[in-house]
């Protein structure tokens, strides 16, 4: 029987699942999702650390980078490298002319290699769909799972890291955690024709889905916001990001996914202003579910009853898991470990009230 299971098979889960092995936890990761198909695998893997605000937080995910750099030194490439983008949007430094340090992972790489890296380090894989899940009627602790295929698991201790899918399985989460509908653009290559807006790296200069993610649970209607932003995808390219928030409560689960079409035009009117040919530009529109907390500092921590754990909630996902998921691992393996009361500190506990209270 595995000591710990986790469920959810993307970047929170998989990293985590890596971390608890590295600590001896024999450790299962459930997941029946498509792997193409999840959040991470249509993320730009982006991140600029060095532009992470003065806070405990923001010191903390100055440190993304050389995790990275560690956890492929241990499992071999994971898709990341040292890179550069150019600014676009408003406050764009001398109008995006500017080149500015970042680094990517290829998230591409990442979900087409995560398999084979988790099973290298011992995680058992299981290809299913968690239907419920409950302390054990036992009363020995621990957790019963029914899965979808039929059969019950019963594990000591359990992680929440589905994103978006958590509240289905635990419906008692904290409001804090939300969800909202990201799209993008899969862009078809053009042979012998450049690549939009010159190629390269675009990211915006501010994410204004962040502003708006702050007014989660104050609005009263749906509201949307296009991130724009460009980078090499395959042969292709990939472009976005539309973000799509629900009123208040209704934003608390995924519920039907927005119309694709008004999605997709509305995105494509957005990326026109940073390249013209994007409004007509062959490709497909995607959009999945993700999981976002206002303010964005994710929830890392206990669950009551004991052996139940969130990892959710993240906001720039490729600098925020690298760096917590070490610390939850610590935690889940030493109940007395320093790490719970970093994470205190840091004010993700999913317990402790929003900042703003």
């Amino acid at each position: 029987m595995s000591a710990v299971a986790v469920i959810g098979g993307g970047l929170a889960g998989g990293l985590l699942a890596l971390e608890l092995r590295a600590r001896g936890l024999a450790t299962e990761l459930i997941d029946a999702g498509s792997a193409d198909a999840c959040a991470t695998a249509l993320s730009y893997g982006a991140m600029a650390p060095w532009a992470a605000p003065f806070t405990s937080m923001g010191w903390l995910i100055r440190g993304a980078p050389s995790r990275w750099q560690r956890l492929q030194r241990r499992h071999g490439s994971l898709g990341w490298q040292r890179g550069w983008f150019r600014p676009v949007g408003e406050g764009a430094p001398l109008g995006g002319l500017l080149p500015l340090p970042c680094s990517r992972v290829q998230a591409q790489q990442l979900v087409a290699r995560w398999p084979a890296v988790l099973r290298a380090a011992g995680v058992r894989l299981r290809s299913d769909r968690v239907m419920a899940l409950e302390p054990d009627p036992g009363g020995q602790g621990g957790w019963q799972l029914r899965l979808q295929q039929g059969a019950s698991r019963r594990v000591p201790q359990l992680v929440l890291a589905a994103g978006a899918g958590c509240r289905a399985l635990w419906p008692a989460l904290p409001e804090r955690l939300r969800v909202s509908w990201a799209g993008v653009l899969e862009l078809e290559p053009r042979p012998g024709r450049p690549g939009p807006a010159g190629g390269g790296l675009r990211l915006p200069a501010r994410f204004s889905r962040l502003a708006l993610e702050a007014r989660a649970a104050e609005l009263e209607q749906e509201a949307w916001t296009v991130d724009p932003g460009l980078l090499s995808w395959g042969e292709g390219w990939l472009a976005g990001q539309i973000s799509l928030l629900r009123a208040a409560q209704e934003g608390l689960q995924p519920g039907d996914p927005p119309d694709a079409a008004v999605q997709e035009r509305r995105l494509r009117q957005a990326l026109s202003a940073m390249d013209g040919e994007l409004a007509g530009w062959p490709g497909r529109f995607r959009q999945v579910p993700v999981s976002f907390c206002p303010g964005g500092l994710p929830l890392v921590g206990p669950l009551p009853p004991p052996g139940l754990w969130l990892f959710s909630g993240f906001s720039g996902a490729f600098a925020q898991v690298p760096v917590l998921a070490p610390l939850l691992a610590d935690w889940i393996a030493d109940p007395g470990a320093a790490a719970s009361h970093r994470l205190r500190d840091l004010g993700l506990l999913p317990d402790q009230p929003l900042p703003d209270q």
